[in-house]
């Protein structure tokens, strides 16, 4: 194993030259595609390039640096005999489709654009229990199936997140559930709606401008502020969170059932009860999410 590694390092030295021209990073990079696959089990020392319009399909594979996609390029990346990880960032741009049933990112996912999937389900994956940095889903013409969600077949029950979770101008509903992030939680500008549940957020959560679909907030353990405002179609729900900051609800047409939700601040506008007092300036520590750190 440890001759294969070496062997794998110095393949990404004598492609550091090529690779630097390709992709502008001045980091060296092994190309993985069709003709050039990757074996399983083994680990890659070095970042690891999608060309345009290629698939590359990585089995137990650990990468230390990042993984790029570039246009048109799949990338499947599960487990083997070991696991497959990512020990930087994982970022796809206007790819075809990224699915990644892995240990562990290191650094940061950010995928903006990206399209559909082959085979039954044609969902985007991003299975994983940890992301070090943030992850940023932008743009995408198809639902991400996200860990923690149920429904998704991910072998990992949670996923926590070091940074923020940004998943903003997609197209297709999205849920976020049981995960934990240490950041902050902006779901903004998707059609189809979505749902945001079970989630323990360190920051803020932002649900801003949503449509097409119902839109619900609930049961989350929150540290700062929530904010959920410019919401259409519906129904709209905000119910059951405990955010250690302010609740505000603005300008959702319909107007959400809001019940059962408490907060260290103020909770204001629609989601504001019939009696204040009672849901203001409490402790929001509640049982199920206050040891999820």
């Amino acid at each position: 194993m440890m001759r294969r590694q070496y062997l794998k390092s110095t393949a990404c030295a004598a492609l550091m030259f090529s690779a630097v021209f390709l992709a502008g990073t001045g980091s060296a990079q092994e190309i993985c595609d069709e003709a050039h696959p990757i074996a399983a089990n083994t680990t890659v020392q070095c970042s690891l390039l999608v060309p345009p319009d290629q698939t590359c399909e990585l089995t137990g594979v650990q990468v230390t640096g990042n993984i790029i996609v570039q246009a048109g390029a799949t990338l499947i990346a599960g487990p083997g005999t070991q696991p497959s990880s990512v020990g930087g960032n994982v970022s796809a741009s206007a790819a075809a489709c990224v699915s990644l049933n892995v240990s562990s990112v290191g650094g940061n996912v950010i995928a903006s654009g990206t399209g559909s999937c082959s085979g039954s389900s044609q969902f985007d994956f991003l299975c994983t229990p940890r992301v070090g940095g943030n992850v940023e889903i932008l743009g995408s013409s198809q639902a991400w199936c996200v860990a923690g969600n149920p429904n998704c077949g991910c072998s990992y029950s949670s996923m926590t997140v070091g940074g923020n979770f940004e998943f903003e101008g997609n197209a297709i509903a999205e849920y976020i559930e049981n995960d934990v992030i240490r950041g902050n939680l902006t779901f903004n500008s998707n059609h189809g709606g979505g749902l945001i549940s079970k989630d323990t957020i360190g920051g803020n959560l932002y649900y801003n401008s949503n449509s097409g679909g119902s839109n619900s907030v609930s049961n989350n353990g929150i540290g700062g502020n929530l904010q959920f405002n410019s919401n259409t179609t519906g129904p709209n729900t905000v119910s059951d969170n405990h955010a250690g900051g302010n609740i505000q609800c603005f300008s959702n047409n319909p107007t959400p059932n809001a019940t059962g939700n408490t907060a260290g601040g103020v909770i204001s506008g629609q989601c504001k009860p019939a009696d204040p007092s009672s849901t203001s300036g409490v402790n929001t520590t509640q049982p199920w999410w206050q040891n999820r750190w």
